[in-house]
């Protein structure tokens, strides 16, 4: 049964899609390298979850070159 009360942020959803977009990886690599399942990838995605603090650094670090004002906390 989904949650009908969850917001979408679909602004974080749209930073993590475009970082995927751009890198060499794909979503299933993504979700490798951060440790959480595909599906959970394509949430953050999708703006339908939102990465915890440590998996946002973490994606973060392996990117690099992220300014934080670019963040969409």
């Amino acid at each position: 049964m989904k949650n009908e009360n969850r917001k979408i942020d679909y602004e974080m959803g749209k930073f993590i899609w475009s970082i995927v977009n751009k890198s060499n990886y794909s979503q299933e690599k993504w979700a490798e390298i951060l440790n959480i399942s595909t599906r959970m990838m394509s949430y953050y995605c999708s703006g339908e979850r939102r990465p915890s603090q440590r998996k946002l650094l973490q994606f973060i670090k392996v990117v690099g070159g992220i300014n934080a004002e670019d963040i969409p906390f």
